[in-house]
């Protein structure tokens, strides 16, 4: 990073990144594969953890808990696979090599939706705090 920028008011201001994704795979109802546009014609693939929220795991030998997550991943295919998202994520905040970060989608009206707090309200996730 220049000099010139390292005490730029935006970082304090803003602290997160903000970049223009598309989700090319979901793994479960809180692990996706995002395209992410890195500006300047520059694109990369990756694994994105949903922040504050957790979903029912796909692999436990829970019954319960595995149909549950197999929903949560399903709601979760039709609201973002293949569409434009916004997603909002820490430079230095890694989980198990996926980024996490809060992921937007575009509603029926073209207004950004939070998918975490989505799918916290249709009952797929709980809030999730360390």
């Amino acid at each position: 990073m220049l000099n010139e920028f390292t005490n730029h008011p935006q970082k304090i201001l803003y602290p997160y990144n903000t970049y223009r994704a598309m989700c090319k795979e979901v793994y479960d109802g809180d692990t996706f594969t995002m395209l992410v546009d890195l500006g300047f014609y520059t694109y990369t693939n990756i694994r994105v953890r949903l922040q504050s929220v957790d979903t029912p795991e796909i692999r436990t030998k829970d019954p319960v808990e595995k149909i549950a997550g197999f929903a949560a991943r399903d709601r979760v295919i039709e609201l973002i696979l293949n569409q434009p998202c916004v997603i909002i994520t820490d430079k230095d905040t890694t989980s198990f090599d996926r980024w996490i970060a809060e992921v937007y989608y575009f509603g029926v009206d073209g207004v950004l939706v939070h998918l975490g707090q989505q799918l916290i309200n249709e009952g797929f996730a709980e809030p999730f705090t360390k």
